[in-house]
């Protein structure tokens, strides 16, 4: 994974792991043209139905491959522009599956479940000046102040992040800047986050 995460930051490399299909010219090197395709078929099912998703003009590589000792494998990256994402999956030690009497590769049936499941997240959290709560300054019987994101916060979730929002003793004069409290998010994993208001 580390590998993918640093030569994707190569345009070059990215550029040609993302090309579905394509040409190379006659050359003083073949005597005429030759025509290729990704071995990528989450990223180009080719009419295989089992491969064939609403997410794979999202993908953007990377690397098929195969040898008897380790299996299919393939590191895949998808772009999900919708949520301003990008997930990476490494799949390995992958085998040939039967599905109604046709071979097909495990290593991108497992692909598009992992990316699939990876769909299903979006961001959410707060921006950083984004009004939390209100509160009273000591002796006020109403609220009088606004608590605010001192930055912003960002995490991955399926269902709505859990808020709380913790206030430390606030006494009569309050100025701008003063840490009064904390609002903790929390994922559906249990990762917490912690934000000064």
């Amino acid at each position: 994974l580390i590998l993918c995460l640093e030569a994707m930051k190569n345009p070059l490399f990215r550029e040609i792991v993302s090309t579905k299909t394509g040409a190379l010219p006659k050359s003083n090197m073949r005597s005429k043209a030759y025509r290729y395709n990704t071995t990528n078929r989450v990223m180009y099912p080719r009419n295989v139905w089992e491969y064939e998703t609403d997410f794979a003009d999202d993908i953007v590589g990377i690397k098929t491959g195969s040898i008897s000792e380790a299996g299919l494998h393939l590191a895949c990256c998808m772009e999900y522009e919708e949520q301003d994402l990008t997930f990476y999956s490494v799949v390995m030690h992958a085998d040939e599956v039967m599905i109604n009497g046709a071979e097909r590769s495990g290593h991108y049936l497992d692909t598009i479940e992992l990316l699939t499941w990876a769909r299903t997240f979006h961001k959410e959290g707060v921006a950083a000046g984004e009004q939390i709560a209100t509160a009273a300054t000591k002796g006020s019987r109403k609220d009088n102040i606004s608590l605010v994101a001192e930055s912003e916060a960002l995490m991955l979730t399926q269902d709505a992040l859990q808020r709380t929002v913790s206030l430390n003793e606030i006494g009569k004069e309050v100025k701008a800047g003063d840490k009064l409290g904390t609002l903790t998010l929390t994922d559906d994993f249990g990762n917490i986050k912690e934000i000064a208001l």
